[in-house]
């Protein structure tokens, strides 16, 4: 695990071996190594890590949110400014 990775809540072992993250509506399902939509959780062996935490970035990703017919549709927008 690297020196900027933190270990993470809200997520659960599946039956068929994937991490299912909790955190938010999409509920990725991680194998190892496998990083989320949001691209700040990963599952490093049988832990969910935060590779983000502590770290400043002035670009984030932006998540936008859109109410459909169906229901929502979320989106990760990475905007990355040099």
């Amino acid at each position: 695990m690297a020196e900027t990775a933190h270990l993470a809540r809200w997520w659960h072992l599946n039956d068929d071996g994937r991490m299912q993250c909790d955190l938010c509506p999409r509920d990725c399902k991680l194998h190892e190594g496998q990083r989320g939509a949001c691209f700040v959780r990963q599952r490093v062996g049988n832990e969910m890590v935060l590779t983000t935490y502590g770290r400043f970035d002035e670009s984030p990703p932006e998540i936008v949110v859109e109410l459909t017919d169906t229901g929502y549709n979320v989106k990760t927008v990475l905007v990355k400014t040099m």
